[in-house]
């Protein structure tokens, strides 16, 4: 049923067997669409403008735009940071190698570790088999973090948008390959956070967690 309203004046179109429009003036009211219920903005109501009314998706136009923008925000904030994060496990690779800033240095890290050819994932790898590494307390939280953030850039990176699945609050990406699902919401997005403090911690590059987040 329609909700209750002060003063309620309303209006009752036949569209088809099964669907009755229901109008209340004086705010944003709802279509009875079978057994589902979409809102009418209220200006829509007060101008008399016809509502196009589909029985597809339960998002209304509107609502797939917010979703993808929301999409956007999550692809370009975790795919930016995990740029940074990279950046920051290949300069911690650079100074266990060459602790001392000189040409060695740079030419090892300009022209091996942050070419195209060395790949994120290689450079976990090489920190994952580096026995130094493998010593510190902190290398199990690292190597999980470091996971994590791959499996989650290379998710947003090549995944695809489930609009049906999807929710203003929450977005479903699926692999095309295998149909996986992931949900991108406010949870994912705190847990990628915390695992950029851990990685930007470690890899000695505290300022930068001190001016993302205002915290060491």
């Amino acid at each position: 049923m329609a909700p209750s309203v002060a003063r309620e004046s309303t209006l009752h179109c036949k569209l088809n067997s099964q669907t009755r429009l229901t109008i209340a003036l004086g705010g944003a009211q709802e279509y009875l669409l079978g057994r589902r219920k979409v809102e009418i903005p209220a200006y829509m109501v007060k101008n008399n403008i016809p509502s196009k009314i589909s029985s597809t998706p339960k998002n209304l136009t509107m609502d797939k735009k917010i979703i993808r923008e929301k999409l956007s925000l999550f692809r370009g904030t975790i795919i930016s940071d995990a740029t940074i994060i990279e950046r920051a496990l290949g300069w911690r690779l650079r100074t266990y190698f060459f602790p001392k800033t000189n040409q060695q240095a740079s030419d090892f890290l300009y022209y091996i570790i942050e070419t195209s050819h060395f790949s994120f994932d290689k450079k976990i790898s090489l920190y994952e088999q580096i026995p130094y590494f493998k010593k510190l307390k902190q290398y199990a939280a690292v190597k999980h973090s470091l996971r994590f953030v791959q499996r989650l850039r290379n998710a947003l990176a090549h995944w695809n948008l489930n609009e049906k699945m999807s929710t203003e609050d929450e977005i479903v990406i699926c692999n095309p390959a295998n149909f996986k699902r992931l949900k991108l919401n406010d949870e994912m997005m705190e847990r990628f956070q915390e695992h950029e403090k851990i990685l930007l911690k470690a890899f000695g590059w505290k300022q930068t967690v001190r001016e993302k987040y205002g915290e060491l």
